[in-house]
């Protein structure tokens, strides 16, 4: 017991510098206040700013003055995700501290990117045989385009912040099927339904408990097999569908919502919810995955030809070779499954949706409302962190075999 106490403690404080670290990196941005967030995340600082002003003096957000003329702030909720627990701490972290709320806006994008990543950090453990790889994955996927992306582009952080820990429970529940285990799942899932962009989180797990009918069908057998697993199952449902209501009810409104500034030069008659036109669009271009080896080759590739990637690849030279090496020679139970979703996002990212017309409605029913294919650019780079951490076991156990 003592022996794992301190390994815990260990675990923190590396977990711990590797976030002080990532910090420090951003100190223009954090600390001297030298730099800004700019491209997408300023559209939305204007109506974030009342929120945190709002709730800083005490004012429930009900009114959105800093949109269309004035709207309920209610249509916000689900565009910046600011209810949720990282931006209502760092409020009242902020209430003592007496910061700008630009500072507080920058910080509550960084803090979010430390819960993602931790969070990658977490799931993948369920599957890496040393806690070495596990690190690997931690500093890789903080430091991958990922990150910096976020801090201008919003829309990759919302659509993606809750999925490890969704992935996390479920890879536990493979393990265990337990009250907690699905709790947690549920939880995290629900969180995900909070979002206007839930359909990419939705459309990532379901696809990867539809790969257990070719791995683990045992498993998907016993879900089911005994009362008591059905009670887990129900109440599992029973939380997704409880955080979905703010959805629900949203989705009711739809004739009233006033489209995003993007919409209105399109056909589509309400932002998120009628996305008929643009189907697999906004996708990611085969070409850019040259950017996961030459990202200074494939950028200036794009801008020669007018084209803006907004959700760049890039994880680093090395972690890539991790990678794969770690398609090669993965030995974990999960090998087939990942390489089953891999081949999913990759599908999807690159709007291979498009071309299945109306059949991937069916295939796809959560993305039946996503505009952005270019969103599964994370989890791609998920994705890729598993087989990351399947390479770094099989250096390690290399070296020690040849001991």
């Amino acid at each position: 017991m003592k022996s794992k106490t301190i390994s815990k403690k260990y675990e923190l404080l590396i977990v711990f510098s590797v976030f002080l670290i990532f910090v420090i990196s951003l100190k223009s941005l954090l600390i001297s206040n030298q730099r800004m967030v700019g491209h997408d995340s300023l559209w939305y600082y204007g109506s974030i700013h009342y929120f945190f002003n709002s709730l800083s003096q005490g004012v429930f957000p009900y009114w959105d003055a800093y949109d269309y003329c004035g709207q309920p702030f209610f249509y916000n909720v689900g565009i910046s995700r600011v209810f949720e627990f990282p931006s209502l701490l760092l409020i009242c972290i902020n209430s003592f501290l007496k910061g700008s709320f630009l500072s507080l806006y920058h910080w509550d994008i960084v803090f979010r990117l430390m819960i993602i990543s931790f969070g990658v950090y977490k799931c993948f453990q369920q599957t890496n045989k040393y806690a070495l790889s596990s690190y690997i994955i931690l500093i890789s996927f903080l430091f991958s385009s990922f990150s910096y992306v976020s801090m201008w582009q919003p829309g990759v952080l919302t659509s993606f912040i809750w999925t490890p820990y969704a992935l996390w429970f479920l890879l536990r529940l493979t393990k265990r099927i337990s009250f907690y285990n699905m709790v947690g799942f549920s939880l995290f899932c629900g969180f995900s339904v909070t979002s206007y962009q839930a359909g990419y989180t939705l459309t990532f797990i379901s696809c990867f408990i539809l790969s257990f009918f070719i791995n683990r069908r045992a498993w998907l057998l016993n879900l089911f097999s005994s009362k008591v697993n059905r009670t887990i199952v129900f109440l599992g449902l029973l939380i997704v569908l409880a955080l979905s209501l703010q959805a629900f009810a949203l989705f009711l409104e739809r004739d009233q919502v006033v489209p995003l500034l993007r919409q209105m030069e399109n056909r589509t008659a309400v932002s998120g919810f009628s996305a008929q036109d643009t189907r697999g669009g906004h996708s990611i271009k085969l070409a850019t995955f040259t950017g996961l080896f030459v990202p200074k080759v494939s950028s200036e590739y794009w801008r020669k030809l007018s084209f803006f990637n907004e959700v760049p690849l890039y994880i680093g030279i090395l972690p890539i070779f991790l990678v794969l090496l770690g398609l090669v020679s993965a030995k974990n139970s999960f090998k087939i499954n990942f390489i089953i979703i891999l081949g999913a996002v990759i599908f999807l990212m690159t709007g291979g949706i498009r071309f299945l017309g109306r059949f991937g409605d069916i295939l796809f029913p959560f993305l039946k409302y996503a505009q952005h294919m270019q969103l599964f650019g994370p989890f791609f780079i998920f994705v890729l962190m598993y087989f990351l951490g399947q390479g770094c076991d099989s250096l390690i156990d290399r070296y020690k075999n040849a001991d």
